[in-house]
């Protein structure tokens, strides 16, 4: 097992390390827009290849649960799947984070570590998490928002199928203000979740209904998403992630690490209800931008579950940040509903 170590200047503004099976290196930087290099860094991941264990399905017990460990004055953090462990971490130094991987191609704990440093770092002070995808058409940045199962992956993705829209990043936007630059979007370097309810409507995304096509580890056990496959179930709030190269490929689509947001959208499911787009006003913007925003920084110390995440009790959002954009509610029951006349009036 060859062992590397690779440098990555985040945003250009903060060096990153990662060491470790260059196999995994590799996995990890399919989700990385910035070169390696070979250098100084401000903060470092040890990666390190555990036992590799198989999941077996036991419904007697949680489905995700962490145990702490006492080790030389620190905490390890074990991550279980029912009873076996599939990852660790270990914090021993300020922005220094070892990662222990049990399950092939889970390169969260990497990617999750190498995001911490960011956020924890002076460079983020002035940014905001929010719950939204960032996109690019032309000379238009999008930032759609929206909580779990309000449609805006489904929207962006459609604007991704019609119009060639760029990428920026999926389900979670790093985003900023300044007076310089208005407001800009940043991409977060992690694995695209995408649900079987829109791989299977969008004929370009039907390849990830064959397993041969994932290339990372899933949140759901493997058989139950063979299960799924196999039933047609694609009604079920399940789905996959495959690497942001991978989805790039499949999507023929673009990418990139930034861009300046002057549309806002907020997508909202209105089962039964009128298919509309509503403009918003500059205070409407921001309690919706608000509304939408996550802590910023990530909790080693627990499972990860954005449906329970609330809003920061202060945020630096102001009716600065609606300055020069344009924001719009859109309320519809589904993808039948996203004809390309209405993500037109969207973006026009």
């Amino acid at each position: 097992m060859t062992e590397e170590r690779r440098v990555y200047n985040y945003l250009d503004e903060v060096a990153i390390a990662l060491e470790g099976p260059k196999e995994m290196i590799d996995l990890c930087q399919k989700n990385i827009d910035e070169p390696p290099t070979f250098g100084e860094s401000y903060g470092k991941v040890n990666i390190v290849r555990g036992s590799q264990v198989a999941i077996v399905r036991d419904s007697s017990l949680p489905y995700a649960s962490i145990k702490g460990t006492p080790v030389n004055g620190n905490i390890r953090w074990d991550y279980f799947r029912y009873d076996i462990i599939t990852r660790s971490y270990l914090t021993t130094e300020l922005n220094k984070h070892t990662t222990e991987y049990h399950i092939e191609n889970d390169c969260d704990g990497p990617l999750r570590c190498f995001l911490k440093i960011y956020l924890d770092s002076p460079k983020a002070e002035h940014k905001s998490l929010i719950h939204g995808t960032s996109l690019v058409i032309g000379d238009t940045g999008l930032l759609i928002a929206g909580p779990c199962w309000s449609g805006k992956t489904s929207t962006s993705f459609k604007l991704i199928d019609i119009f060639g829209a760029e990428l920026i990043t999926e389900g979670t936007s790093l985003v900023s203000h300044s007076e310089e630059d208005g407001l800009k979007a940043f991409y977060i370097p992690r694995p695209i979740y995408v649900r079987f309810s829109l791989i299977n409507r969008l004929s370009k995304m039907r390849v990830l209904l064959d397993p041969t096509s994932w290339d990372v580890e899933q949140y759901f056990d493997s058989d139950a998403l063979h299960r799924i496959i196999k039933a047609k179930r694609f009604d079920l709030d399940a789905g996959v992630r495959v690497t942001r190269s991978k989805l790039t490929k499949i999507m023929g689509m673009n990418v990139r690490s930034t861009t300046g947001i002057n549309r806002l959208i907020f997508t909202k499911y209105a089962a039964g209800g009128p298919v509309c787009v509503k403009k918003l006003s500059s205070e409407e913007i921001v309690l919706n931008l608000r509304a939408n925003e996550f802590v910023k920084q990530i909790n080693l110390e627990k499972v990860e579950n954005q449906r329970k995440e609330k809003p920061p009790v202060s945020s630096q959002i102001d009716l600065l940040w609606a300055g020069n954009v344009q924001g719009s509610l859109l309320m519809f029951n589904g993808l039948d509903d996203l004809t390309p006349k209405l993500l037109e009036e969207l973006i026009k």
